[in-house]
């Protein structure tokens, strides 16, 4: 069988378009291959860069929370000065990064936004303003509490207001206000919060019964040793207004109380 000159030509046009097309295919391929390779070393490199960086910044941290001579030592006593006094004020939503800004203003001699005696004015001026909402506000939930609590099935209610409940009952005589009492307790706030126990310094306490909250005096003058009462007293058997470190103003007290013995 003879070929054509004609289909001859024709055939070698598609053996060349064949080798170009797979030549062109093998250099795209190689570029392609560069290409990656050089995308991947890129982003080894940023990866590596980053370790770095988290690396030293890990590091530097880890350097700022040391304490590595005594000017680091004495500056961090200050610091924990400062901070427990800001946090003995009881301020909610303060502003740290404000604190922190006045800090830097005036240790690097720059214009503060208040002076020292508006800071001290405005101070004193939030602090009543704060301080007369948190009275008004623990009245308000002391009053709601022993609202519902009196409606407790194991819930009593002296004259005065006392609301109590008998956990364990005593023997013997009960004191009177010459008394001297020995009682185990327990001090809670609404929220929970203990602010004083007997049980947690492993010790009772002595003292003359004429000398504690009325709250107390009413309860204890009903008890007899031995006996375990829970007491729920209102502000005005308590503290009132008066406003301890531990205890706000106006505050609803919750005591688990024990009678030991009376003299």
């Amino acid at each position: 069988m003879q070929i054509s000159k004609e289909n001859g030509n024709k055939q070698k046009q598609e053996v060349i378009i064949l080798k170009t097309k797979f030549f062109l295919y093998f250099q795209t391929s190689k570029c392609y291959h560069k290409i990656k390779i050089r995308i991947m070393k890129k982003i080894g490199l940023i990866i590596l860069i980053s370790v770095l960086i988290i690396s030293t910044s890990s590091a530097q941290k880890g350097k700022r929370n040391q304490l590595e001579n005594e000017v680091d030592s004495v500056s961090y006593a200050l610091g924990i000065s400062v901070a427990n006094s800001i946090k003995r004020l009881n301020i909610p939503d303060l502003s740290l990064e404000k604190i922190y800004l006045a800090i830097d203003d005036l240790m690097e001699s720059a214009e503060t936004k208040l002076t020292l005696k508006e800071s001290e004015k405005y101070i004193q001026y939030y602090l009543t303003e704060l301080k007369e909402s948190q009275k008004t506000e623990n009245l308000i939930n002391a009053n709601e509490f022993l609202e519902e609590n009196k409606k407790r099935e194991n819930v009593k209610i002296t004259q005065e207001g006392l609301q109590y409940e008998v956990l364990r009952e005593g023997s013997g005589e009960s004191p009177v206000s010459t008394s001297k009492v020995k009682t185990h307790y327990k001090g809670t706030l609404l929220d929970g919060s203990v602010f004083d126990s007997s049980y947690d310094r492993g010790e009772p306490i002595e003292f003359q019964l004429g000398r504690v909250v009325v709250g107390w005096q009413i309860a204890l003058k009903m008890m007899k040793p031995g006996a375990k009462w829970k007491l729920y007293i209102h502000p005005n058997l308590g503290y009132g207004e008066r406003a301890t470190e531990s205890i706000p103003a106006n505050s609803l007290l919750i005591f688990e109380i024990e009678l030991l013995s009376v003299e």
